[in-house]
């Protein structure tokens, strides 16, 4: 399921918990266009900076930025970065909305293996403990 997300505040967060591209798309509005105006971000998770490879400089109207699907879920390293994604906005004279798109798994497929049975379950993907029982 596609999700969009909408901030204004100074302060947001998002939960991601599957392999998935994030895209983070900026608008900024000046609240006085004659003063100098700017903003700075930082996105977080597990203690991580989400964004320490990308220009954050010169951040203006417009901006969008990409997190490709391998920093949620590498496969080669088994590495996952879910979690509570913290999106911190450091606005000067102007108002910014951020627009925050990721595709959200509602179902996982597992793979239940007991003795010679073979089957794949669906649970949802917020479950946290599921508990199978096999008849003899």
């Amino acid at each position: 399921e596609n999700i969009e997300l909408n901030f204004n505040n100074n302060y947001n967060t998002f939960n991601i918990n599957n392999q998935t591209d994030i895209e983070l798309y900026f608008q900024m509005v000046p609240i006085n266009p004659e003063l100098s105006h700017s903003y700075d971000i930082s996105l977080t998770v597990n203690g991580i900076d989400v964004l320490e490879k990308i220009d954050k400089t010169n951040l203006t109207n417009g901006v969008t930025i990409n997190i490709d699907k391998n920093f949620t879920y590498n496969e080669e390293n088994n590495e996952t970065n879910y979690g509570e994604y913290k999106l911190s906005l450091n606005k000067n004279n102007c108002d910014v909305n951020v627009s925050v798109k990721f595709r959200e798994l509602k179902n996982r497929k597992v793979n239940v293996l007991h003795n010679s049975l073979n089957n794949i379950v669906t649970i949802q993907n917020d479950t946290d403990n599921i508990d199978i029982y096999f008849a003899n």
